[in-house]
């Protein structure tokens, strides 16, 4: 019996022995299994399942995995759009790629990036969603994992390529405003917000690209964007960089592509796209501004006098104006009526009665608006009550002013748009100006990103940058529709007049006067209807040792041509706006300058205001603009597409602005439809009309026939 006990036991240990053995085996072999993978991933595919292309309708490759590309097609399995996403990614430093596909929607899926030690884990969420004849994809690039290091200096990088395409859009460049932007160029990565950072944006900017491919790509705003371009691609970075850096971003990246079924309309496709995303994406005014603006030319203090104002000069000003039988919406005083910038207190020797110049001013039939801003420079009285009061930019602690500079200070403070305590005292600044003085409104400058502190903190740490911008804007509309600003991003609602960048006194695209005709077309198509044009003739500066001189009595007079073909262009925009007047050329050149403006500001009162009117109130219910591309009225038509000389107000008109020096004659593409010359001829379009006389009293412009 204890024999057959022990033999028992025996087995027993035997067969547990062999267990643990097998038990142990397994243990080895699942590790060598793991170091194997992290040391030869090459051994397993790297996509799970090998599924590494994704495919779209007719089993055609819409995105590969393997190669970083996306493709969209038009009805006639055409491409029209392709781009390289997660471009920056490294394969390499992810253990596995996997698909998810939705159950609800068999366009949706997920991309799952699962990363080695040195990346973080990343998810692709694609989604699609209709409307329409339009359809929209949104890719949302997100970190999957806790903030960590990774999760920190993870980018994300996604380029799309041009093609044949024509493409608009993007921002106000001061250097580059070709229309359409394809041959714009910057090749290295800027944050893409309003201001000159490295003289590549300006002051009007949406993340929206329009091509003629019918596709529109539209990045969302809390995405902290960099953007670079060359002739064949522009690329989107997602960064922490600054100056994003200590706004408490998720760093991500999310944007839509829109594709309109170009088979439903085949002549308006980009027509119904744009008003898609203006509707969708941005928003329609709610309201236009003030008429008397679209009617009469505003008058300014600034390219003739700059800093040199006081009563007499606008009173002598305001006497000209009438002498020389100009109508006028107002008289903007501009730099420098205060004290010191950021007081809000008159200069007493340049106005020693500022409350009786404006009402001697008002019973002239005058309207009066002040040059305002957002700064405070050190030596105000009111430097040390915004700081005290935590109401400017702050420096990256938010303990302390973020010190900057702009055009009139070198060291000075923004006020925070963001906090609403800043935007109520300044406000009330304003408010007081105006009751106790008579102002009738504001002309609000600046507001763009780049003027302030290099590192910032802002009260509402939660809001992208850009938001400083908006909020700038949304508290200058408060004052009514008599104002203008000179900066917007997503703040088309407001009915309110949006200015260019000031013009250099030149005739090109960098910023001269052909920048104002592609100006006008491209604030346009980022759904700004209710455009200023610079001063007639640019802001004739004059410089010394490459620097602008803001306190002189000398005018750099430009050259009486420009002057003219400046002032027959902006009759045709939503407003005019002079400041050197042209009853000084009467000395300058035996060409009746003063008369020829004056005709042009009765052709602008007459034929121009009711059309400018009638848009207006169509841009406010249905998001069309009113100054439009020639392209407008047949988007088949190719040569349209390319025009950048040319300009259409409404469908009515159609202007062929002369913008060259010594040139008395051009070729003229007139589109669908028929259009009369002001001799009455009637031409039917498409037509070139080759050396079309234009005088230097003359403009070319046609009225299309219904």
């Amino acid at each position: 019996m204890l024999e057959k006990r022990l033999k028992t036991i025996q087995t027993t240990i035997v067969v547990l022995t062999v267990l643990n053995i097998i038990i142990l085996l397994g243990y080895l072999i699942i590790s060598l299994t793991v170091i194997n993978n992290e040391t030869c991933p090459s051994e397993k595919p790297l996509f799970s399942d090998e599924k590494n292309q994704i495919f779209g309708q007719d089993n055609i490759v819409i995105h590969d995995l393997e190669n970083k590309d996306i493709y969209f097609y038009d009805s006639s399995k055409s491409s029209v759009l392709n781009a390289k996403i997660g471009n920056n990614l490294n394969l390499e430093d992810y253990k596995e790629i996997s698909i998810e596909t939705s159950r609800d929607n068999s366009e949706n899926y997920k991309v799952i990036y699962s990363a080695k030690a040195k990346a973080a884990n990343l998810i692709l969420d694609v989604r699609t969603k209709k409307s329409g004849p339009v359809t929209c994809k949104t890719y949302d690039w997100i970190v999957n994992e806790p903030f960590n290091s990774n999760y920190a200096k993870q980018e994300f990088e996604d380029c799309f390529y041009l093609g044949n395409a024509s493409w608009y859009g993007q921002a106000e460049n001061k250097n580059q405003q070709f229309w359409p932007i394809n041959d714009i160029e910057f090749k290295e990565y800027s944050p893409y917000l309003t201001g000159l950072f490295g003289d590549i944006w300006s002051s009007i900017l949406e993340r929206y690209w329009l091509s003629s491919n019918g596709i529109a790509v539209i990045v969302d705003q809390s995405s902290p964007l960099f953007v670079k371009k060359n002739k064949t691609s522009f690329c989107l970075l997602a960064s922490s960089k600054e100056p994003y850096h200590n706004q408490h971003l998720i760093v991500k990246l999310k944007y839509d592509i829109c594709q309109i079924d170009k088979s439903s309309a085949k002549t308006d496709y980009l027509n119904q796209l744009q008003l898609f995303v203006i509707n969708n994406y941005f928003a329609k005014p709610v309201g236009i501004p003030d008429e008397r603006m679209f009617k009469s030319p505003i008058w300014s203090t600034w390219a003739t006098f700059k800093k040199n104002i006081n009563e007499t000069t606008l009173k002598a000003f305001a006497h000209d104006i009438l002498k020389n039988n100009f109508t006028n919406s107002q008289l903007e005083i501009d730099d420098k009526w205060q004290t010191n910038y950021g007081d809000f207190i008159f200069d007493t020797k340049k106005f020693p009665d500022m409350k009786g110049l404006i009402t001697y001013l008002n019973d002239l039939n005058f309207r009066t608006t002040l040059w305002v801003h957002p700064f405070v420079n050190i030596e105000a009285k009111n430097f040390l009550e915004v700081s005290l009061a935590f109401l400017e930019v702050r420096a990256p602690d938010g303990l302390r002013p973020g010190i900057t500079s702009w055009w009139d200070g070198i060291a000075a403070v923004a006020l925070d748009m963001t906090n609403p305590n800043t935007t109520k005292w300044f406000h009330d600044q304003l408010e007081k100006i105006r009751s106790d003085t008579g102002i009738d409104s504001f002309k609000f400058d600046a507001g763009e990103l780049n003027w302030l502190s290099r590192l910032f903190w802002l009260y509402n740490a939660s809001f992208t940058p850009d938001q400083y911008s908006i909020e700038y804007v949304k508290m200058a509309s408060n004052f009514g529709s008599l104002i203008e600003v000179r900066t917007g991003t997503q703040t088309q609602n407001f009915p309110i007049f949006v200015r260019m960048l000031d013009k250099d006194s030149t005739w090109g695209y960098d910023n001269g006067l052909k920048s104002v005709v592609t100006t006008a077309l491209l604030m346009s198509i980022l759904g700004y209807p209710f455009i200023l044009p610079d001063m007639i003739g640019g802001n004739a500066y004059v410089f010394e040792g490459g620097e602008i001189v803001f306190e002189t009595d000398l005018i750099a007079y430009p050259d009486y041509q420009l002057y003219i073909r400046w002032a027959q262009l902006t009759a045709f925009l939503p407003a005019m706006q002079f400041s050197i007047p042209p009853w000084h050329y009467n000395n300058r050149t035996q060409v009746p300058v003063n008369k020829i403006c004056k005709d042009l500001v009765d052709l602008h009162e007459q034929i121009v205001y009711p059309i400018l009117i009638e848009y207006a109130n169509n841009a406010v219910a249905t998001g069309e603009p009113i100054i439009r591309p020639l392209w407008w009225l047949d988007n088949s038509d190719l040569m349209a597409l390319k025009i950048s000389d040319e300009f259409l107000v409404g469908n009515d008109i159609l202007v062929a602005p002369i913008l060259d020096e010594n040139k008395y004659k051009r070729d003229i593409y007139l589109p669908i439809g028929y259009w009369e010359a002001k001799n009455g001829t009637i031409y039917q379009g498409p037509k070139v009309l080759n050396d079309f006389p234009a005088p230097i009293e003359e403009i070319p412009y046609f009225l299309r026939k219904k």
